[in-house]
């Protein structure tokens, strides 16, 4: 089985038990508000556009590395996952200014263009809620996955620590738009930003798994360069793809003077 092969089987086996745990909380939305169910209905057909599912699945495949077995634990931690890594795609697409993701329009514009005649204000203030809200869900997922009290205290810390990194390095990218940088500088930036990602995909699995703390400190330089590697040919993407094939223009973030 090739690789992309394995991606497309475990993530749809991920993408089920996202789809039903999401649908639980739009039932519970709706129940508060219809409009708090809308913007849950909104976050779900955001999260479930079809893509690889790298984040959850590196979690999954680290685990099923040192256990052998994918179980409902696991797969119930890959949609915490998920949803970690959909606040942040939320947030990111907001701060961009986007208006596209995976081909469709990005949620800050969907709570523009949908429920006009409400202004950006409320669009983009609703989108930095609803990225909230995932990142919330996230949370709850991997509490409610199973494992011992002690194994998903070390993840909500880990998960904790990325999401602050991340958020570091995200200011460093908005800052960098405005001066040159040198390629250390940029290496210090990135080294949270996908980087951060893949650390917490990555460990999650392993912790999870009970992998050996000798094995931790590997997987964690093994992610730092994943996440170099992720961004090195997301740059390269973002300047020579078609746009019909990645649903996004050429050149975008040049376009910023974003440095890549």
């Amino acid at each position: 089985m090739s690789w992309e092969q394995t991606l497309d089987k475990y993530g749809t086996v991920i993408e089920e038990r996202l789809s039903a745990f999401l649908d639980e909380h739009l039932r519970q939305a709706e129940e508060y508000h219809s409009f708090i169910g809308n913007v849950y209905g909104d976050i779900k057909e955001f999260v479930l556009r079809k893509g690889k599912r790298l984040a959850s699945c590196s979690t999954l495949l680290a685990y099923k590395g040192y256990t052998g077995e994918v179980d409902e634990n696991i797969l119930t931690a890959c949609v915490g996952v998920e949803l970690y890594r959909h606040a942040i795609l939320i947030h990111d697409d907001l701060v961009d200014l986007d208006d596209t993701r995976r081909g469709k329009i990005t949620l800050h514009k969907k709570f523009m263009n949908t429920y006009s005649p409400y202004d950006n204000r409320f669009g983009d203030g609703t989108a930095v809620f609803a990225g909230n809200i995932a990142y919330a869900l996230g949370v709850q997922a991997l509490m409610e996955s199973g494992f011992s009290e002690e194994n998903i205290a070390r993840v909500l810390l880990l998960t904790s620590e990325g999401y602050r990194a991340v958020n570091e390095s995200q200011i460093l990218d908005l800052l960098f738009e405005q001066k040159d940088v040198s390629v250390d500088e940029w290496t210090v930036m990135a080294s949270k930003r996908a980087a951060s990602l893949f650390k917490v995909t990555l460990l999650t699995g392993a912790i999870l798994g009970d992998a050996p703390e000798s094995d931790l400190s590997l997987l964690g330089e093994a992610a730092e360069n994943m996440g170099y590697s992720f961004d090195i040919q997301d740059d390269i993407i973002d300047s020579f793809a078609k746009e019909e094939e990645y649903g996004r223009p050429v050149c975008h973030d040049i376009s910023k003077n974003k440095k890549p």
